[in-house]
């Protein structure tokens, strides 16, 4: 029998929901939506994490970022990019949403229309975190080397505007960083041609 019931949580950190078991992929979906207005994934150990709100700096990177993203692949018509609002299915059962993340047309070519319509099982090749202030560079780092180089991904981005450098990582356990804003991260070879000079996009739209 399922009971539902309201609760609130202060959002002014990160909140980790546990059961007397682990959460599976259909409870959490339940729940999600019946907390649209939450930004929530699911660990592979079976727990929910509720985000906090993003903070003013944050929301500002990560809204220009994916929009580059999104821009740069448009024009050179080269797969999809997709913005925080879209989860994935990891293959260690996890459920995560980046705050943005390329997927190649040959990925794209094998989802089903029913996969499209839930948390599709798919590995993105490129995918990039901006950290808000509620988040630790500890679990950060561990997300993307557990969570998303861990289950397949090719190249991840981490941005920290607070400390206003990025950390790059790849397969086999390779990271790059602290790259300063000033310098340009390339996404090269995974997403070729796409670039980005942090200091100077967001100069350029503040």
């Amino acid at each position: 029998m399922t009971t539902q019931m309201t609760f609130d949580l202060p959002l002014d950190h990160t909140w980790e929901l546990t059961a007397d078991r682990p959460i599976s992929r259909d409870e959490f979906i339940w729940f999600c939506q019946k907390n649209p207005e939450l930004r929530c994934e699911l660990t592979a150990d079976g727990k929910i994490i509720v985000m906090a709100p993003l903070t003013f700096d944050s929301g500002l990177y990560e809204h220009e970022i994916s929009s580059e993203l999104r821009s740069f692949v448009k024009a050179q018509k080269k797969g999809i990019a997709l913005g925080s609002s879209v989860g994935f299915t990891l293959p260690d059962g996890s459920v995560r949403a980046p705050d943005a993340a390329w997927i190649s047309d040959e990925q794209l070519a094998g989802l089903s229309q029913a996969e499209r319509q839930t948390f599709a099982h798919l590995v993105p090749e490129f995918v990039i975190e901006v950290r808000s202030k509620s988040d630790t560079m500890a679990s950060l780092r561990r997300k993307m080397q557990e969570s998303w180089i861990g289950n397949g991904v090719l190249l991840a981005w981490l941005i920290d505007p607070e400390n206003r450098a990025s950390f790059v990582f790849f397969p086999g356990g390779r990271v790059e960083g602290p790259v300063p804003f000033t310098e340009v991260l390339t996404a090269d070879p995974v997403l070729p041609g796409f670039t980005l000079l942090l200091d100077e996009l967001i100069k350029a739209n503040i």
